[in-house]
């Protein structure tokens, strides 16, 4: 549509109320501390249309969108090497003192180690998730495999006079 600059998609919208977190052990073995962090799927050009920043590393590519299974579930490890994910300023404050970032591998599912389920390719600029007045979290992107969907769209008119526009759109696709 004319007026759209960017499109990407989301497991859910930001500041909906709604979020997602996971648990996992950041490092191998016995002594791998196991941690919280909001988890959100996301789309490719996602973060420039929601206007954030891409600190360091980079940003998801086609190839990352290959299925896998999600954290937490109960299936057999993942074959393979891990999968891309992108993690907030404040993941790396709270979690990666030690300053190894770019390449991590990281996601065990017990302590014993296994097979990483992630490899961290990029740092982006914080923002909140679930709600303005929610505290700061950490937060893992990881690509949306899945068929159902939020979209995101950042327009160059009023977004509010689009949005019948886009509507249209959206219901003409079978």
């Amino acid at each position: 549509l004319q007026g759209v600059r960017r499109l990407s998609y989301s497991e859910s919208a930001m500041i909906s109320g709604s979020l997602s977190d996971t648990g996992f052990h950041l490092d191998p073995g016995a002594n791998g501390r196991s941690v919280d962090a909001d988890w959100m799927p996301i789309g490719l050009h996602w973060f420039s249309t929601m206007g954030m920043k891409l600190l360091t590393g980079r940003g998801f590519e086609p190839r990352d969108f290959t299925p896998a299974p999600e954290p937490g579930s109960r299936g057999k490890q993942p074959e393979g090497p891990p999968r891309a994910v992108i993690v907030n300023q404040e993941f790396v404050s709270q979690f990666l003192k030690d300053g190894r970032v770019l390449g991590r591998a990281m996601g065990y599912r017990k302590e014993g180690g296994g097979n990483p389920q992630y490899v961290i390719v990029g740092v982006v600029s914080n923002a909140k998730y679930e709600s303005l007045r929610a505290t700061l979290m950490p937060t893992m992107y990881v690509p949306l495999n899945e068929p159902y969907s939020t979209f995101e769209v950042r327009t160059a008119a009023d977004p509010m006079a689009m949005l019948p526009a886009v509507t249209r759109a959206v219901h003409g696709i079978e």
